[in-house]
C-alpha cells in the first residue's frame, strides 16, 4: 500500500498549510486573531482528513473524510480571500489555489493554478 503522501491532493494541502502557518507568523494581529486561528484550523483539517481518509482505503468512511477535507478547503479559500480583500495580510494570493477557487470538481483537491507554489 502506498503512502497518503503520494497523493497530489495531500501534497498541495501540505504546501498550503505551510503557507498559512508562515502567513500567520508574519501577519497575525490580535484584533484579527480569530480569523487567523480559524484559517490555521481549516487548512490543517484539509491535510489531516485526506490522510485519515486514505487510511480507511476505498470505503464510505474514506469518502466522508474527503468530503470534510473539501469543505475545509472551501473554508480555507474563503478566509484567504477575506484576508486578501480586506488587505489584512500580504501573500494570500499565492495560497489561493484550491479547486473551489479554480472551479474544479470536488472529486479532486489538486491545485491546478499556476501559482509557483
Amino acid at each position: 500500500m502506498q503512502s497518503h503522501k503520494t497523493l497530489l491532493a495531500w501534497q498541495e494541502a501540505r504546501e498550503v498549510t505551510k503557507g498559512v502557518l508562515r502567513l500567520s507568523a508574519t501577519s497575525w494581529k490580535p484584533r484579527f486573531g480569530a480569523v487567523f486561528s480559524q484559517l490555521q484550523r481549516s487548512s490543517v483539517s484539509v491535510l489531516v482528513n485526506i490522510a485519515e481518509g486514505y487510511g480507511f482505503g476505498p470505503s464510505p468512511r474514506m469518502r466522508n473524510h474527503l468530503r470534510i477535507a473539501y469543505a475545509s478547503a472551501i473554508e480555507t479559500a474563503d478566509l484567504l480571500e477575506l484576508l486578501e480583500e480586506s488587505e489584512l495580510a500580504e501573500g494570500t494570493t499565492s495560497l489561493l489555489c484550491w479547486p473551489v477557487v479554480n472551479g474544479a470538481s470536488d472529486s479532486s483537491l489538486a491545485c491546478s493554478a499556476d501559482t509557483g507554489g
